[in-house]
């Protein structure tokens, strides 16, 4: 109803309720502070200067406007903003909370996906005034930091209801999580950069592939190799959107270093791409350090190489 979204439309939100970050997705997985399966609660990637940490909630389906809302999604939504807002008074000491929301271009809406702002107030902050500007992640990690710390992460599966083992890597599961994981790196780089993946790789010696499961559900995966006679490749990692944010790629990380000790390897190494943050963030806390760019990396400027000595 009264829909004004244009031909061939990409959708940002859609794409950020998928999982896909990078390109023209200017969020990160950092800035979610709150996903159930019907609605995602962010940090802005666009801040105005005397508000910042402000939060946008979308619902996780498509829906231009308020006019297409399902009433029991807005009720949900509304349940969130109120959530969101009582964090954010504990969490910024604000002096109030306002909500903001567009509906057409007639009245400002610029993404044509439905959308709620939950901005901190301050006495005199000229809102309404001010113009917003794009801050980098890191400046709006540690607004979603205080929030989670606030919110907590209700709903979510705590870590131990995930089981972690190795598995064929040459199942219809193995194959199902590996595409995803292609299919949400060809949408952070594109798909001319994103090499493709023989899993044949992982029938040597010395090679495993682990799965992560919850309530017997594949949700993540991982790979290892050999490199060199003491070194092992990790790649592969990647955990489906919907159960991330609880600690299962450290899960699945651990679980492949285990399996490298186990195979008598004494180093491991591994790629991140410069569009993945929070991959990079994981490595780094959990002892890798950064190296020279290593065997098919070597020319590709977006790639980071990190390695970790096994103890």
């Amino acid at each position: 109803m009264h829909n004004h979204v244009p031909p061939d439309y990409r959708c940002v939100f859609c794409l950020i309720a998928q999982g896909l970050f990078g390109g023209e997705v200017w969020t990160v997985e950092a800035d979610i502070v709150f996903r159930d399966d019907s609605v995602t609660a962010l940090i802005s990637p666009e801040q105005w200067p005397r508000n910042p940490g402000h939060v946008l909630i979308v619902p996780n389906a498509h829906y231009e406007n308020l006019y297409d809302l399902p009433l029991d999604l807005g009720t949900r939504i509304h349940e969130v903003s109120r959530r969101v807002a009582v964090a954010m008074k504990a969490a910024y000491a604000c002096e109030g909370i306002s909500t903001r929301q567009h509906n057409e271009p007639a009245a400002n809406q610029e993404v044509f996906h439905y959308h709620l702002h939950v901005f901190p107030r301050y006495k005199g902050d000229e809102l309404y005034k001010s113009e917003k500007s794009r801050i980098e992640p890191q400046q709006r990690a540690r607004y979603a930091e205080a929030l989670l710390a606030e919110l907590g992460l209700e709903g979510l599966p705590e870590p131990a209801a995930f089981q972690v083992g190795v598995e064929s890597a040459f199942t219809v599961t193995a194959q199902s999580l590996l595409a995803s994981q292609k299919t949400e790196l060809d949408e952070r780089y594109g798909k001319e950069q994103v090499e493709a993946f023989d899993v044949n790789a992982l029938r040597g010696q010395g090679s495993a592939f682990v799965v992560a499961r919850l309530a017997g559900q594949p949700v993540g995966c991982g790979a290892l190799c050999a490199l060199e006679e003491k070194t092992a490749e990790l790649l592969r990692m990647y955990v489906v959107p919907h159960v991330r944010r609880r600690g299962l790629s450290r899960q699945i990380l651990a679980s492949l270093e285990t399996e490298a000790r186990e195979f008598g390897y004494s180093r491991v190494r591994l790629e991140a791409g410069v569009l993945q943050p929070e991959a990079i963030a994981l490595y780094e806390s959990a002892g890798f350090r950064r190296i020279p760019r290593f065997g098919r990396w070597v020319n590709n400027p977006a790639s980071l190489c990190y390695e970790k000595d096994l103890q």
